[in-house]
């Protein structure tokens, strides 16, 4: 990739460009997503160093580094169906597009590998919920056109642990149950109990995911 630095620059070259505006010049379609997106809506203190990207380009790059401005962005490739909820937000004067705080929580339920395990999802969905970013019934909106049924799973299992208030729609999530035992967090390997309620093998504790709450 050329970068041409503009003239506020001067002649040694320094600049500073938000990271979010260079996204728009790097492929298309796109969203900025997961524990980017995570960031950006204040759901994490987590700052990633890198930025994630998700798009629908079969043959977009897995990583870019830009190392004349110490960054880092991650493409993921979606299938069609997963990519939508959308909205623009302006950065330093240009428009840019991330996945509305609903999707970024249940994107990160589909994929926590993408958010830095299921600990940071967890945050999500807590913070959306709490500061009505998301409601319930959004929430299984998205989920159901996801069509990844390990989300109702994380969906259910979480908003048990965490207290969350999402009503009528916790048996919504049972009833969408697929058959077998997925893991909760990708990232954490294979272990731990089960969980027949939520059929998920628990491979992280109950402490992992609610020690940010007393801290």
């Amino acid at each position: 990739m050329n970068l041409i630095l503009p003239f506020e620059a001067g002649v040694d070259g320094t600049y500073t460009v938000h990271p979010f505006r260079i996204v728009p010049h790097l492929v298309k379609p796109y969203a900025i997503a997961y524990w980017t997106a995570l960031h950006y809506y204040g759901y994490t203190e987590q700052i990633p160093g890198t930025i994630f990207v998700a798009t629908t380009t079969e043959r977009a790059r897995a990583t870019l580094t830009i190392e004349e401005l110490g960054l880092t962005y991650r493409f993921v490739t979606l299938a069609p169906h997963k990519f939508f909820a959308h909205h623009r937000i302006w950065i330093e004067g240009q428009e840019v597009t991330v996945t509305d705080q609903a999707k970024t929580v249940v994107d990160c339920l589909d994929h926590p590998e993408y958010c830095d395990g299921i600990v940071e999802a967890a945050k999500g969905l807590y913070e959306s919920l709490a500061n009505e970013d998301a409601s319930p019934l959004v929430l299984t909106d998205y989920a159901m056109r996801m069509q990844n049924r390990a989300i109702f799973k994380r969906l259910g299992y979480l908003s048990e642990l965490l207290n969350l208030a999402v009503g009528a729609e916790i048996e919504r999530w049972r009833v969408a149950l697929p058959a077998g035992y997925s893991l909760l967090d990708p990232t954490a390997g294979d272990r731990g109990p089960y969980d027949s309620r939520w059929q998920l093998r628990l491979n992280r504790t109950p402490a992992d995911l609610t020690d940010w709450l007393v801290h």
